[in-house]
C-alpha cells in the first residue's frame, strides 16, 4: 500500500487537498490500528528519529485536530498562528523513512529529480484551512520561528474543509489521499504579507540599481529610479518607451519577452539564446516574436487569443516601442498557486519585454 501524500508541484495535493466526500462509516480503522501499531515501533533502522511517546499510551501526543508530533525543537521567534504566512524548509518520507519529496537541492540531487531551472529553497504557504489542509495548518501551527517539528498527518486530514473535530474529517473526507511523515524547519512567520511581499521586491530593484544592472541601451544611461505604478507593480524603462498611448483596440503588435524569476531563472521566452542559456530550450516551441492583441484595458491583451497574467500584461501597457521590465507581486502573477516546477506559490516575478512591430 503506498502511503504516501502525492506531492504535485511542491505539496500541492497536500496543500489544495481533494474534493470532500461521503466516507462510509469504519472505512479509516484499519489505517487508525496500522498507524497507531507503527507509531508503537521503534523506526531507528529506518531514518534518525527517536519518537517522542505519552509513557501511558505508548504514542506520540497530537496536535490540532489529531497530527501526531513525532518530535520538537522549538524555537525562539515569531510564533505561527491562524492566517500567518510562514516560510518554510520541509521534507516528505514514506514511512519507511525513504525521503520521496523536498524542498533542499542537495536532497532533490538525491533523489536524482534535481533540475537546475526548477526552483529549489523555502516555500511560502498560508495558514488558513481552506487555502491548505487541516493536517498540514495543524502541523506548523504554534511552531515559534528558528523552530523544527516532525509530524505524521494521517491521511484523513488530507482535506481543506474546516471541521472542528478529528472523527467529522473521518466521516468527510479524501480517501484516496494517503498518510505521511514530515520534517518541517519553519524560517519565518510573516504577519503582514502584503508589506512583505513589496519589500522582498524593492530590496531586488534597489540591489539592482546600485550594481547598475538596467541600462538604457540607446544613450548607455543607467537607471536611477523606478516608477511604481499601483501597488505591488514596478516599470523600468530600458530604452525609450515614451510612455503608454492608447492603440486602437484592434491593433495588433508584436514583442519578444523574457519571464523571470528574481533569481534570476527564466522560465519562459521568446528568444531562443535566452532559451539556451537558461537551459529551458524546448523542441517543441517556436522562437520568434508574439503577437499582442490590444483591448481597451490592459486586462484584455490577449496573446495568439490567450488570457495572459496581469502583471505581463500591465507591463506590456505601460510601453509603445521600445523595451522595459516589468517586476510584480504574486497577486499579478500565479498567487496562490505554483506553475510547474519553475514558478513557487507566491512567486514575484519580472517580465523583460521589447516591441518590434506594430500593425495597424
Amino acid at each position: 500500500m503506498n502511503r504516501r501524500i502525492i506531492l504535485a508541484s511542491a505539496l500541492a495535493t497536500l496543500v489544495l487537498g481533494g474534493c470532500a466526500k461521503e466516507i462510509p462509516a469504519g472505512i479509516f480503522d484499519d489505517e487508525s490500528r496500522y498507524l497507531n501499531a507503527w507509531l508503537k515501533q521503534d523506526h531507528t533502522d529506518d531514518w534518525e528519529i527517536n519518537i517522542n511517546r505519552n509513557p501511558e499510551t505508548g504514542l506520540p501526543d497530537t496536535l490540532g485536530r489529531g497530527v501526531f508530533l513525532l518530535s520538537e525543537t522549538e524555537g525562539s521567534g515569531n510564533a505561527a498562528i491562524s492566517g500567518s504566512y510562514v516560510k518554510i524548509h520541509f521534507v516528505e518520507r514514506l514511512l519507511n523513512g525513504t525521503i520521496s519529496a523536498s524542498s533542499a537541492e542537495d536532497q532533490a540531487k538525491q533523489l536524482l529529480t534535481y533540475d537546475k531551472t526548477y526552483y529549489y529553497g523555502p516555500k511560502i504557504f498560508c495558514l488558513s484551512t481552506g487555502v491548505n489542509t487541516a493536517g498540514f495548518v495543524d502541523a506548523i501551527k504554534g511552531m515559534k520561528e528558528g523552530g523544527k517539528r516532525t509530524v505524521l498527518i494521517p491521511q484523513w486530514l488530507n482535506s481543506n474543509s474546516d471541521f472542528a473535530t478529528e472523527q467529522e474529517y473521518k466521516n468527510v473526507s479524501n480517501a484516496d489521499a494517503s498518510s505521511c511523515i514530515y520534517e518541517l524547519e519553519l524560517l519565518q512567520v510573516i504577519y503582514d504579507f502584503d508589506q512583505y511581499r513589496i519589500d522582498e521586491i524593492e530590496k531586488f530593484i534597489n540591489e539592482g540599481i546600485e550594481q547598475k544592472r538596467w541600462k538604457y541601451e540607446n544613450s548607455g544611461k543607467f537607471v536611477d529610479k523606478v516608477d511604481s505604478i499601483g501597488r505591488g507593480f514596478y516599470f523600468i524603462p530600458i530604452t525609450d518607451t515614451t510612455g503608454h498611448k492608447a492603440f486602437p483596440s484592434d491593433t495588433t503588435i508584436k514583442i519578444n519577452y523574457t519571464g523571470y524569476r528574481l533569481d534570476g531563472q527564466a522560465f519562459d521566452t521568446t528568444v531562443k539564446k535566452t532559451a539556451i542559456d537558461n537551459y529551458i530550450q524546448s523542441s517543441s516551441a517556436t522562437y520568434e516574436p508574439k503577437e499582442i492583441k490590444w483591448a481597451e484595458t490592459y486586462s484584455g491583451l490577449t496573446m495568439d487569443g490567450s488570457s495572459l497574467i496581469k502583471g505581463f500584461t500591465k507591463t506590456i501597457w505601460q510601453m509603445n516601442r521600445g523595451k522595459g521590465i516589468g517586476i510584480f507581486w504574486s497577486s499579478l502573477g500565479y498567487g496562490s498557486s505554483a506553475s510547474g516546477n519553475r514558478i513557487p506559490a507566491y512567486a514575484p516575478l519580472m517580465f523583460e519585454v521589447e516591441f518590434v512591430k506594430e500593425e495597424e
